[in-house]
C-alpha cells in the first residue's frame, strides 16, 4: 500500500493563511461596528480592544433581550481570546520555520523583539484555518444579533 504525503507548507501559503486571518478579523470587526451602531453605542475611533470592552458591559434591556446579551457575551469572549493572536500576527514580522516535522509560521511580537528571551507565536496553516472558520462563525452569528 502506497503513502502519501502532503508536500511541504510553503512561505507563501503561510503568508497567505496570514492575510486571511486578517481579512476574517477585519469582517469581525465589520460586524462590530455594525451591531454597536444598532445598539446606539457610541464608537468614535475606538480600537478593537475599546469595541470589546464596550461590548462586553451590555445588559440585557427591554429592547436586547437576556438570549442575545448571553449569546453576544459569549461570542465577545471568543472573540477576544482570538484577539490576542491577531496582535500577534499584526505587531510582527512573519517568519517560517521547520518545527516538529511542520512549517510554522514564526511571529514574535515587535513589543518583545528585543527582550533576551523574546517568545514566539508558532502558527501552522492548519491553525490559521481554523482560526479563520471560527472567526467567520463568529461575524455571522454577531450579524444575527
Amino acid at each position: 500500500m502506497a503513502t502519501t504525503t502532503n508536500p511541504p507548507v510553503t512561505k507563501e501559503q503561510l503568508q497567505s493563511a496570514r492575510s486571511g486571518f486578517l481579512d476574517a478579523f477585519a469582517q469581525c470587526e465589520t460586524a462590530l461596528i455594525a451591531l454597536g451602531k444598532r445598539l446606539n453605542l457610541k464608537a468614535g475611533d475606538y480600537t478593537l480592544g475599546q469595541r470589546l470592552d464596550s461590548l462586553r458591559k451590555i445588559k440585557p434591556s427591554p429592547t436586547f433581550s437576556k438570549a442575545k446579551a448571553d449569546s453576544l457575551a459569549t461570542l465577545v469572549e471568543r472573540l477576544t481570546c482570538l484577539n490576542e493572536i491577531r496582535v500577534d500576527v499584526v505587531h510582527s514580522r512573519m517568519c517560517v520555520a521547520p518545527i516538529a516535522g511542520q512549517m510554522r509560521a514564526c511571529l514574535i511580537n515587535a513589543k518583545h523583539a528585543d527582550n533576551d528571551a523574546p517568545i514566539a507565536r508558532l502558527m501552522t496553516l492548519e491553525a490559521f484555518a481554523r482560526c479563520n472558520k471560527e472567526l467567520n462563525e463568529i461575524a455571522g452569528a454577531l450579524a444575527k444579533i
